[in-house]
């Protein structure tokens, strides 16, 4: 395992700048420096972003979802005000994303308008900015998730069966299992999608969950070694390169890396959480959890919220 993550690290490149380009007054362009993923932007305001589209923005979201947190931070740092709705404590919140055809969280509401919020480009651009995320290498996207991946399953066999069904979170019933479960259908989707040209991510990777595997130790260590082969074998298949051209996901066109980029960082950030429940249930893990195994990966600051 340590010669895996030495690997991971001798891959690092250098990574590129993280910038927004906003339009400012007579066609000049502010540069908002974003690269920074553990301070926040604090000289970057709202008087940046489209004062109309930036006003009344309500962000709905889950407990323990890690693109919901990833997008609160990203309003954040920005300094664009939101109302925060939590989905699992407020009925009329999960009734209203019903009424209107909403599937999922994050999303992002401004009167009779919304935005699927798992791409802050996409977010951005909602609010009247113009964002590009990082774009890192390829090859050390993948070091670093199959190096993550490979650690989760260790983790998983560390262990306990019964404590698989305890919930990571009190305020939603999610046990460890169904969130183990999780980060490896994130792998499936990728490639499923990658090789099917399909669209609809989200739905694979949050898709339903086996219970029967989530609360089995043996058979969930079975479908996360799948994972990881399938993963491997992908990425062999490919010649260990991304296609160039973009393709269609939920929320509009993406890149290859793009999409790896999101891909990999969700998985870490689940695993991180995990690590952190079973380190709470005194489960001695090996090696012990570092935030420093997530090293280029863009996972948010925060753990939960």
């Amino acid at each position: 395992m340590g010669c895996y993550l030495k690997l991971a690290l001798d891959l690092c490149v250098v990574r590129p700048e993280n910038q927004v380009f906003v339009a400012g007054v007579e066609s000049s362009q502010h540069e908002v420096d974003m690269d920074s993923e553990i301070e926040p932007v604090s000289d970057v305001g709202s008087q940046y972003a489209d004062a109309g589209l930036a006003t009344g923005l309500r962000v709905f979201w889950l407990p323990g979802c890690s693109s919901c947190v990833k997008v609160k931070e990203h309003l954040k740092r920005l300094n664009v005000p939101f109302e925060s709705v939590s989905v699992a404590t407020n009925p009329a919140a999960a009734m209203e994303l019903k009424a209107r055809g909403i599937r999922g969280v994050p999303c992002i509401l401004r009167a009779a308008d919304f935005v699927y919020a798992q791409s802050l480009e996409e977010v951005s651009r909602f609010i009247g900015l113009t964002y590009r995320a990082p774009r890192k290498d390829p090859a050390f996207l993948f070091e670093q998730w199959f190096f993550l991946l490979n650690l989760g399953i260790g983790y998983l066999e560390a262990c306990p069966e019964p404590l698989l069904a305890t919930d990571v979170l009190k305020e939603r019933k999610r046990p460890i299992g169904q969130l183990a479960y999780h980060v490896y259908q994130i792998p499936n989707a990728f490639v499923h999608c990658m090789e099917n040209r399909e669209p609809k991510w989200v739905l694979r990777a949050a898709g339903p969950v086996d219970m029967e595997i989530a609360l089995n130790r043996e058979k969930l260590l079975k479908f996360a070694r799948l994972a990881v082969d399938g993963l491997m074998g992908y990425w062999e298949r490919m010649g260990k390169a991304l296609p160039m051209e973009p393709f269609v996901l939920e929320e509009g066109l993406r890149s290859a890396d793009e999409f790896l980029d999101r891909s990999s960082w969700h998985s870490a950030q689940h695993l991180r959480q995990i690590a952190s429940v079973l380190s709470r249930e005194r489960v001695s893990l090996i090696p012990d959890w570092s935030d420093d195994f997530c090293y280029g990966l863009s996972i948010p600051v925060e753990l939960w919220e």
